[in-house]
């Protein structure tokens, strides 16, 4: 049960979450064979998540800055 929880959803399932109607989710559905084809024709084809390296600095802290900053520690 808890590995389901920790999967990322596909665009199909995020689909039906956001569909109000069948309609709606047949839009969203075109919308992503739409964007696959754009995304197929890059060159070089880009991840669709960000990586580290496009982060601004502010977000990338090591784990000792962190520390200072006084959040909780999780182990």
């Amino acid at each position: 049960m808890e590995q389901e929880e920790d999967e990322v959803p596909d665009d199909e399932t995020i689909n039906q979450m956001l569909a109000r109607s069948e309609d709606e989710f047949d839009i969203y559905q075109r919308m992503d064979v739409e964007r696959r084809r754009e995304e197929a024709k890059a060159v070089p084809r880009k991840p669709r998540l960000m990586e580290e390296s496009e982060l601004p600095a502010w977000i990338v802290k090591d784990e000792a800055e962190v520390w200072i900053v006084g959040w909780p520690r999780i182990d």
